[in-house]
């Protein structure tokens, strides 16, 4: 495609910038599931952010920030658009004056670790959190992390900006998270742990005992199996694809109808929409 190809001119001798076009999400999703994506992008310092974007956004190509430690994936049709993801100079991670110093691209569990190190306990359940920095500031309610957050520098638009706990919300959905300056000791507890990479639901104890009831843990479909010890976690023991999900989680909600009357509201779904294809001239479609 000819956006493909002014990509690859643009970005492909930038050196702060991989890219690699039409890659499998499988190879960078938790779940180890999801056909091509158009383009996916390593940004490894924040100029080559700002360039890869715009390049991005020149091509017209929709964008997501990738989150390594998320549920990111996509249908074997593939996905339209690009994922960018942060690289080494993002995952810098400091205490200074009671403050933690965290880019978007650092582990919630190693800031939990390094946190309690330094006797800030307030902190210290994120070492058995998923996900990253990035990923958990780009996906939480902006009220809840309002006073646990001292400010957040974002890609907003072709500027970077900075916007206090205060007024997280007015970064819009569409910014892209660079980093991040935590209270020490924040006069809030934490919100509630997101789910891990893989988890069915986020609903509570009702629903897993239910499906502990149905006999649902250690259910397989191919390569797709429920944990036997954490029945809300989906297991991809090799080649896994994502209609062998949708097939177990149509089960799992069928089953938790008839057994329980449970209408279960799956949160695994996968990415966006296939890209589009060019139109084949002998089929007369244009």
């Amino acid at each position: 495609m000819a956006r493909h190809a002014e990509l690859a001119e643009v970005l492909g001798s930038h050196p702060g910038v991989v890219l690699r076009l039409d890659e499998r999400v499988a190879r960078h999703s938790a779940l180890r599931i999801g056909g091509e994506v158009e383009a996916w992008v390593l940004a490894l310092d924040e100029a080559a952010v700002k360039d890869a974007v715009a390049a991005l956004r020149r091509g017209k190509l929709s964008l997501r920030p990738h989150d390594p430690l998320g549920d990111h994936y996509a249908r074997e049709e593939g996905l339209a658009g690009a994922m960018l993801r942060l690289g080494p100079a993002f995952g810098q991670l400091g205490v200074e004056d009671d403050r933690l110093h965290a880019g978007a691209a650092v582990p919630l569990a190693r800031l939990g670790v390094v946190a309690a190190r330094h006797g800030l306990e307030a902190w210290a359940p994120l070492s058995r959190w998923p996900g990253t920095v990035g990923g958990w500031l780009s996906g939480a309610d902006p009220a809840r992390l309002a006073p646990l957050v001292h400010s957040v520098r974002a890609l907003r638009g072709r500027s970077v900006v900075e916007r206090s706990g205060d007024t997280l919300a007015s970064l819009g959905s569409k910014a892209i998270v660079l980093g991040a300056v935590f209270h020490g000791r924040p006069d809030a507890p934490l919100p509630p742990s997101p789910p891990s990479p893989g988890s069915l639901t986020l609903q509570g104890g009702d629903v897993l005992r239910a499906m502990v009831k149905s006999r649902l843990p250690g259910l397989r479909l191919r390569s797709i199996r429920l944990a036997s010890e954490q029945p809300g976690l989906v297991v991809n023991l090799g080649g896994g694809s994502s209609r062998d999900l949708d097939l177990v989680l149509k089960l799992v909600q069928d089953r938790l109808k008839r057994d329980h009357g449970v209408e279960l509201e799956a949160r695994l779904a996968p990415l966006g929409r296939p890209p589009k294809t060019e139109p084949d001239p002998r089929l007369g479609l244009y």
